[in-house]
């Protein structure tokens, strides 16, 4: 497992470590290219060759560097990265719609601020039957309503939303061929 940390100097460092046993690696001073294969090419190629997997982060600099240390290893991104990559991209449309109303409909801007956690809240833990008082909206509604209302009307935010809580859905049941084919033809998706 490879990620990075700031150390004490402020600069990004590379830490490793045994992704089965979690024993630690050691820490490598910078995670720049010239600094990690130096480190790895002490290791004898043969080493290197029994490195099965590796785990790391969406750091494009780290796949080139993995295919040319370990080539026997399959390189697998952690899904942590992956929802949060899903959620900022989520995040931008919202955003994006506030910028687009911030002066035209501040009403809406404020609930879309305000309410932007509902847009990352898993689609089927939204509660859709128990209605209850909602900051900035004049009547009760379900927190599934809050979201429906906000994202009616802008199919951008809309069609974001639904493909990235896809992705998210197909991520946590473990299903890769449908995370894959949701990423290749997302206009394809349906609810």
């Amino acid at each position: 497992m490879i990620d990075e940390l700031k150390t004490v100097n402020g600069q990004m460092s590379m830490v490793y470590c045994d992704g089965l046993t979690h024993q630690f690696g050691d820490i490598i001073e910078s995670r720049k290219k010239r600094f990690v294969l130096d480190y790895f090419y002490h290791f004898s190629l043969e080493e290197r060759k029994k490195v099965k997997t590796v785990s790391i982060d969406m750091f494009k600099a780290y796949i080139y560097m993995i295919q040319e240390l370990f080539p026997n290893a399959r390189i697998i991104i952690d899904r942590f990265h992956i929802v949060q990559s899903i959620n900022r991209e989520i995040n931008t449309a919202r955003i994006r719609l506030m910028n687009e109303v911030r002066y035209t409909d501040h009403r809406f801007y404020n609930k879309l601020k305000r309410h932007w956690k509902i847009f990352l809240t898993d689609t089927e833990n939204l509660e859709s039957f128990v209605y209850g008082p909602v900051k900035l909206f004049d009547k009760w509604m379900t927190p599934q309503g809050v979201l429906d209302y906000m994202l009616e009307g802008n199919d951008i935010l809309k069609f974001t939303h639904q493909v990235g809580h896809q992705l998210r859905r197909a991520l946590k049941l473990n299903q890769s061929e449908k995370f894959f084919s949701c990423i290749k033809d997302e206009t394809s998706i349906s609810k």
